[in-house]
């Protein structure tokens, strides 16, 4: 039962990896004014379509100045931030990028309580 189970994580970790994105930030400085500091942050995000729609966390944009997406094929971009959402911590990006790969996604009302399910991220490329 293990090894199955095993088995369904990592094909599920397979078909995901080229979908799940890292996301860069840089905001303005801050810090005291002698010694200030940029603002940086990183998080996750997954490819929504092939027009280049990121899925990330609204807090993990909050401030930023300049958007960094790191794509599994190992190309870094610029994106520009489409829409954000703070009550639900959700956001959209955008990327200039030919073959991207989407997500797949479930069918979220066919869950049973009790199912295990699997968080993936790329917060660090």
């Amino acid at each position: 039962m293990i090894a199955d189970l095993e088995a369904a994580y990592t094909k599920a970790v397979e078909r995901a990896g080229a979908s799940t994105v890292s996301i860069s930030v840089a905001g303005a400085f801050r810090g005291p004014a002698f010694r200030p500091c940029p603002r940086r942050g990183l998080g996750s995000g997954v490819v929504l379509d092939g027009s280049g729609h990121i899925l990330t966390n609204a807090h993990t944009l909050a401030g930023a100045e300049r958007i960094l997406v790191g794509l599994s094929d190992g190309r870094v971009l610029g994106g520009a931030v489409l829409g954000a959402d703070e009550d639900t911590d959700v956001a959209v990006v955008r990327v200039d990028a030919d073959h991207l790969e989407p997500a797949a996604f479930g069918d979220s009302d066919a869950l049973k309580v009790g199912q295990p399910v699997l968080a993936i991220g790329n917060p660090l490329g």
